[in-house]
């Protein structure tokens, strides 16, 4: 058992293991050790920083997002998104807030390995990846280009991102 949501695929066959590649609804996946992406996480050129989001929110928007086949509600879709994320090790993705009339989205994120073990070395917020990640998600959401600003930051000591 790896858990309840990645489970539902280890027993649908939607989860497989071929050619060296774990492939979840034909996605490959990779499994990184957090320390690899702390590397990435912790550079501290916001230049860099930038080029990075926009690669990941580019990426997440016209590959990976595409390959999804979601439902025609948005409200579905994000929930599906959310613990699908959560199920891949980024921490637990809590949508505390959803109004796609508006254009917006508040989401927080618990158990962030990424920015647990960079709490206290950190100056500024570290999850550059993943707010590509949801900005990619939420721009295919909502059909228009829409960015992911992080206000807290667990590696800057908050209790959550």
């Amino acid at each position: 058992m790896l858990n309840p949501f990645l489970d539902r695929f280890i027993y649908t066959n939607g989860l497989k293991y071929s050619k060296n590649q774990f492939l979840l609804l034909n996605t490959p996946l990779a499994l990184i050790p957090t320390d690899v992406l702390c590397a990435i996480a912790s550079i501290p050129d916001p230049v860099q920083n930038r080029v990075l989001y926009y690669a990941v929110k580019k990426q997440v928007l016209e590959q990976l997002m595409p390959t999804f086949t979601l439902s025609t509600s948005s409200e579905l879709n994000v929930k599906f998104l959310a613990e699908f994320f959560s199920a891949c090790g980024i921490g637990l993705v809590e949508i505390v807030h959803f109004d796609p009339a508006h254009l917006r989205a508040i989401l927080v994120l618990e158990q962030n390995p990424i920015a647990e073990r960079l709490a206290g070395k950190a100056h500024a917020p570290v999850d550059h990846v993943l707010r590509g990640i949801f900005a990619g998600v939420f721009s295919s959401i909502f059909k228009t280009d829409i960015d992911c600003v992080e206000h807290q930051c667990m590696a800057l000591n908050h209790k959550n991102c």
